[in-house]
Order: structure tokens, then C-alpha cells, then sequence
């Protein structure tokens, strides 16, 4: 027998995606773990009704579960996609009470979030308090100052990568 969370999972994943059915799982489970509730939010991430992840998210949080690591990351995945700067800044501050702020994977996803949003002080803010930056994180700041027209910035953080061997 395959337990619930691969089932729903399998079910979210992008290639084989039949959220209906996952959703239709996932509404009989009366406690859902965290795993299940991050495929769910997952597979709306990435499916043609991402704003349906906030709904999920909402419920998610109304029915007193905690996100982790992985969920904030799908949730600022779509506030980038339908550009809500607003719900951005929403998740941005709950992850802040969670203490995930120290988090870089959560982190680079937040300053994607705001790199899409063309809210680059507050990508540039969230850069700034990044623990330990990689490669991902200082790509994205080159890209979402590129994506904001402002290739001059985009030179001098590369330059600033370049001075600090970031992925060498």
C-alpha cells in the first residue's frame, strides 16, 4: 500500500500532476502533515491556478500547522508569479517570527520575491541580512537588478562577486 503523503505527492509533482485528485486525498486527511501540506502547496505552485497556494497556505496557517523551510519558499514563488508585493511582504514578515529568516534558501526566495515585485531596496535589504551568501543568492540580486533595468548595479554586485571569488 503507498502511504497518503507519496500518493498526494506524486500526485503534485509537475510531471504527472493531477491536483484534483491530490486535493480530493488531502481534504479526507484529518491531520495532514507538514510534507503533505508542502506537496499540496507545491503542486498549486506550480500548476495554471498558483493563487489557489494562497488559499492553502492560508487554511494551512488557520488550522494552526507551522510552515517550514519549504513552504515559504512555493508561497514567494507565487507572489513572484502574480506579482502581490503586498502578500510578499505578508509572508516575509510571519517567516520573520518563525525565525527563518537565517534561512538562505528562504531568504534567496524572498529576495526573488522582491526582485520580481521591481522592489529592489527591499531584495537588496534582505541580501544584506543573509547569514552566509552563495552563489544563489548573489544570483539572484544580479538578476533581479538586471530584470529592474538597472544593469549598472547589476555590474558592480557582479564585480563585488567576482573581488570575493563567490563560487570559485
Amino acid at each position: 500500500m503507498v502511504p497518503l503523503s507519496k500518493l498526494i505527492d506524486s500526485c503534485t509533482d509537475t510531471e504527472t500532476s493531477n491536483l484534483s485528485y491530490a486535493e480530493s486525498v488531502f481534504r479526507q486527511i484529518h491531520q495532514p502533515s507538514i510534507y503533505i501540506w508542502n506537496s499540496m502547496i507545491k503542486g498549486y505552485s506550480n500548476s495554471d491556478t498558483p493563487d489557489e497556494t494562497f488559499l492553502l497556505y492560508r487554511e494551512m496557517l488557520q488550522r494552526g500547522h507551522s510552515p517550514d523551510h519549504f513552504t515559504f519558499p512555493f508561497v514567494l514563488k507565487v507572489c513572484s508569479i502574480v506579482y502581490d508585493h503586498d502578500y510578499g511582504k505578508c509572508v516575509h514578515n510571519h517567516f520573520l517570527k518563525t525565525g527563518f529568516e537565517v534561512n538562505v534558501y528562504v531568504s534567496t526566495s524572498l529576495l526573488n520575491m522582491y526582485a520580481c515585485c521591481e522592489d529592489m531596496r527591499s531584495g537588496l535589504k534582505v541580501f544584506d541580512e543573509i547569514p552566509k551568501w552563495n552563489v544563489v543568492a548573489w544570483t539572484s540580486l544580479i538578476a533581479g537588478y538586471v530584470n529592474n533595468d538597472c544593469a549598472g548595479d547589476a555590474i558592480r554586485v557582479f564585480k563585488d562577486m567576482e573581488s570575493l571569488n563567490v563560487g570559485a
